[in-house]
């Protein structure tokens, strides 16, 4: 059996027209991609973390970033996300893509890693947690690189090729699929570990400060709804209108 080769692909770029420039935005002096960063490096048996990013030149700034975390960065399509992440994986020659999105930039890494070794003893081509339980930005897709080549052979429209998993998500009778269920703990859609808005910002500046000496970015989501829970952070980005991807 050939040896599977795990990498981390995280979807970022700078044009964003909600939020400028949002992944270099600083929180203790550090940006925000840093403590991004350094959370997904808590994620175990990983091969490669990669930044998948644009060839805009105002993404330039991920090449620097890149070199000094010791992280990966490939640059593509713009516009067409799902080959970016594609060509992204075929490059550092991944078999299983931990997909996340720059937006996410507080993903529970363990979580993550609970995912990424149960999709490897199952047969299915994506896994997902289910956003309608999970504090959204929490998780993670892990999907097989044979899964999404033939997903983006399959796509004839612009919607999928810039959002990577929609197509797979809605065929399900061409694509083995899984969705993990939330414990009851951690069942917490109200907070939205998001950052799209300004808003999403303050929130998650809130956040790392509060948790800014628990071991190093340790603190799990059930620690973020606890200290939601008991108002020690305050939701200040749950009036944020989204366009969240189905």
């Amino acid at each position: 059996m050939l040896q599977e080769k795990i990498g981390i692909i995280i979807e970022a770029r700078s044009n964003s027209s909600r939020l400028k420039d949002k992944h270099f935005l600083k929180i203790n002096r550090k940006p925000i991609i840093h403590h991004m960063i350094n959370r997904v490096k808590l994620i175990k048996n990983v091969d490669e973390i990669i930044i998948a990013t644009t060839k805009r030149k105002d993404d330039d700034k991920f090449e620097i970033f890149c070199s000094k975390e010791k992280i990966k960065l490939f640059r593509g399509s713009e516009n067409n996300v799902m080959k970016r992440v594609l060509d992204a994986a075929k490059k550092f020659q991944l078999t299983i893509i931990c997909e996340i999105t720059g937006d996410c930039p507080f993903v529970d890494f363990e979580l993550a890693e609970n995912m990424i070794g149960e999709f490897l003893k199952s047969k299915h081509d994506y896994y997902s947690m289910s956003k309608s339980q999970y504090p959204h930005g929490v998780g993670v897709q892990v999907l097989s690189l044979e899964a999404l080549s033939r997903s983006h052979k399959m796509v004839n429209n612009k919607y999928d090729l810039e959002h990577v998993t929609t197509h797979i998500k809605r065929n399900n009778q061409s694509f083995k699929i899984k969705y993990i269920k939330a414990p009851k703990k951690l069942r917490y859609p109200e907070i939205k570990l998001l950052l799209d808005e300004k808003q999403d910002f303050i929130f998650l500046k809130d956040l790392l400060i509060y948790f800014k000496d628990k071991n190093n970015y340790h603190f799990k989501t059930k620690d973020i709804i606890e200290a939601v829970r008991k108002k020690k952070i305050i939701l200040s980005n749950n009036k944020v209108k989204r366009n969240l991807i189905k």
